[in-house]
């Protein structure tokens, strides 16, 4: 296999921290499962490995985001922009000790890259991308992610072993 980006490598890590915690979590773990279930196995990570066809599996998953992002609910830019308008609110991002504002930045650029993800992979899989499966999707998300005690100390050790002294990584998710 050849050498692939390191933005490859760092979303295959984060779809490993993905697995593993969404997978053994009693919090939702119901409704996201077989979102994740289906994405480990679109990308062939049962093993754990990276696979040599994982940039063309983004890229048909970045395909059918566009498409969700013109034809389905997400179309109007208010409904990630609450999501993420509630996150900041919640978190008093960027009131409150700056010390940690681009780790918590960083947290944001993973969350967005965890929903796009799950809600390309249920398209692909041919479920309807609803407002009710957005919902409920963002829902459960934020339900393992906001009330979970192991889920950001994964997110921080997978971060700090990946970016290189900084926080700058977070731009890797970015296409």
């Amino acid at each position: 296999m050849g050498r692939l980006p390191a933005r490859h490598h760092f979303k295959f890590s984060l779809l490993l921290v993905m697995l593993r915690f969404f997978t053994t979590t009693g919090r939702s773990r119901q409704h996201l499962l077989s979102s994740v279930g289906d994405t480990m196995q679109f990308f062939g990570l049962q093993d754990e490995t990276l696979q040599a066809n994982m940039p063309e599996n983004w890229q048909l998953l970045d395909d059918e985001w566009r498409k969700l992002l013109n034809d389905s609910c997400l179309a109007p830019p208010h409904v990630l922009k609450n999501y993420f308008l509630y996150q900041f609110h919640h978190s008093t991002f960027g009131l409150k000790d700056l010390t940690h504002s681009i780790r918590t930045l960083y947290y944001y650029f993973i969350d967005f890259f965890y929903l796009k993800t799950l809600l390309s992979m249920q398209s692909v899989r041919g479920r309807a991308v609803s407002e009710e499966a957005v919902q409920l999707t963002f829902s459960h998300y934020a339900t393992v992610t906001m009330h979970s005690a192991h889920f950001r100390p994964q997110l921080d050790a997978l971060i700090d072993k990946l970016n290189y002294g900084d926080d700058l990584s977070c731009l890797l998710l970015l296409n």
